[in-house]
């Protein structure tokens, strides 16, 4: 789920989220304001190519992130050079 306004404010509540596959955020890749609520981000793999690296497979997050009662696991970040 790519969260892409700078201005955007996005609440996640109840949700699983699940078997993402991307470079970096597999699970969440969020640039604006996000409130995580009652969710489950697993089983997300997040890989990189290069200089890129694997980063945050259940969340990346370069703006603003507030998580309550979730639990982010079993995420994976993979990376490298291939």
């Amino acid at each position: 789920m790519y969260i892409s306004r700078i201005s955007t404010q996005v609440i996640l509540s109840r949700l699983t989220i699940t078997h993402g596959y991307a470079v970096r955020g597999a699970g969440v890749f969020n640039v604006a304001t996000l409130t995580v609520k009652f969710s489950i981000p697993r089983g997300n793999i997040a890989k990189g190519v290069g200089l890129e690296g694997g980063g945050r497979g259940g969340l990346y997050n370069t703006g603003t992130v507030t998580i309550s009662d979730s639990t982010v696991s079993g995420n994976k970040p993979l990376g490298g050079f291939v």
